[in-house]
């Protein structure tokens, strides 16, 4: 420390006498060798005492730089105030001096004055300067908790997926500690979590969504699809798996529609067909198959239109025919009629009507098999064979009428080496048959295989 530090620190002015200052100075020195010794707190004492080796060191570089002389008495003197009792202490015997010339009147300056004021500030100072320390260190401590908790409820949200909470937390972080490391690695917790949950829940979905569409279930697959769309609108693997749904749902409509039209043409329906080829061709223009079953439909269909108004023009003809007898001419024309338009009912009845006329055989109402039907029938009667597929050969030998309930679904078969599925006799001249499919069940090759149909005599 030099002397202009000292003379400073000690509130001297440059004109003020070192050796006429010292006792004010001293004097101040002890008030705050009594705030050292009566502080409360250990804390402050630290702080007053820190104070007071400071002006114990500026007392020292002002006594050094004293007159030897003055340096002297100054010490002596300050030895001798050290000395003198207080007022409650017995008197000691004073140590008798060389007597000095009488110096000045003792007077007060305006440097004491600045020198306690000083002194004070300097307290003041130094404790406010403990307490911005104190709370500093307190508001340190209570971010440090703060940070800690935050990072615990963040870390916590992360293991449970819980993304806007952990966000939450980690900005917290982030907004009371800028630059945080914490909050960096919190961050990238959040995002590695992210994507990791992204990239499971589209792997597995889009697993199950492939599984489903390759089983055929469209409806489970777009489920599965639906639950990523959910989420992730734009993921690009998830818009191919829809787009392949897509172009299944086409080809499922479209194989069920081209279904239910040939379904239709079986059926007659020729009209309804139509409607139905012409869907296909809606939903997928030029469609061959498609094509091909509105043409077909609509040949049919026009066909089907000439066929009844041949069979009306038919029927009204048997109708003025009719004796109430049995006709084989009436009959011939009524069957033809039915033949060409089974859904008329009139053409129907009066068939039936006809026919009632000669004895009637259903098969198996009125007997179990068509072979016991044929055993007991005679000419000009009538088998009527229900729909279905009927064990053969038979044999007919007599002029009998056989026809079938249903023409499209009736079929007498054999195997191929039991001989013909139908065989006429030389009796079944006149016999007539309708609306029955003749088949061998399968093909054989060899010497003992025999036609479908054959007529003896």
């Amino acid at each position: 420390m030099t002397l202009t530090a000292a003379r400073i620190l000690l509130g001297l002015v440059p004109q003020d006498d070192l050796l006429a200052k010292l006792p004010e100075c001293r004097a101040a020195r002890e008030r705050i060798a009594e705030l050292v010794k009566n502080a409360t707190q250990p804390s402050l004492a630290e702080i007053y005492e820190k104070g007071l080796m400071e002006i114990d060191a500026a007392l020292a570089m002002v006594q050094e730089h004293l007159p030897p002389g003055e340096a002297s008495a100054a010490s002596l003197a300050q030895v001798i105030a050290e000395k003198l009792p207080t007022p409650d202490e017995p008197s000691a015997p004073v140590p008798t001096v060389s007597p000095q010339p009488p110096g000045p009147p003792p007077r007060r300056s305006r440097g004491t004055a600045f020198c306690a004021l000083f002194f004070l500030f300097l307290i003041a100072a130094a404790a406010a300067g403990w307490l911005y320390a104190e709370h500093a260190k307190n508001t340190r401590e209570q971010l440090r908790h703060r940070i800690a908790q935050l990072e615990r409820t963040g870390t916590k949200a992360v293991e449970n997926r819980n993304w806007p909470e952990a966000t939450r937390a980690f900005q917290d972080i982030e907004t009371a500690a800028p630059g945080s490391t914490i909050a960096q690695l919190g961050r990238r917790s959040i995002e590695a979590g992210i994507n990791e949950e992204q990239t499971q829940l589209i792997g597995y979905w889009t697993g199950q969504a492939i599984a489903e569409l390759e089983a055929g279930r469209l409806a489970e697959a777009i489920t599965a699809t639906e639950q990523i769309l959910k989420k992730y609108p734009d993921n690009p693997e998830v818009k191919a798996i829809t787009a392949r749904i897509k172009d299944q749902q086409a080809s499922q409509f479209r194989t069920q529609l081209i279904s239910e039209a040939r379904t239709l043409m079986d059926g007659r329906k020729w009209p309804e067909a139509l409607v139905t080829a012409e869907k296909i061709l809606a939903a997928i223009p030029g469609d061959a198959d498609a094509t091909a079953l509105v043409a077909e439909a609509r040949e049919a269909n026009e066909k089907a239109i000439q066929s009844k108004l041949k069979a009306a023009a038919l029927f009204q003809q048997a109708s003025a025919r009719e004796q109430g007898q049995f006709d084989q001419a009436t009959f011939d024309l009524l069957r033809e009629a039915n033949s060409l338009d089974p859904t008329n009912p009139e053409i129907s009845t009066f068939l039936e009507k006809l026919a009632s006329y000669t004895r009637t055989l259903r098969v198996p109402e009125d007997s179990p098999s068509l072979s016991e039907a044929l055993a007991t029938a005679r000419s000009r009667d009538r088998i009527l064979l229900a729909p279905g597929t009927w064990q053969g050969p038979i044999d007919i030998n007599a002029a009998i009428d056989l026809q079938a309930t249903d023409p499209t679904k009736t079929i007498i078969e054999c195997a191929p080496q039991d001989g013909s599925a139908i065989t006429l006799g030389p009796a079944a001249s006149g016999a007539r048959i309708s609306g029955i499919t003749f088949r061998h069940r399968t093909f054989a090759v060899g010497e003992q295989r025999f036609s479908v149909g054959q007529i003896r005599g």
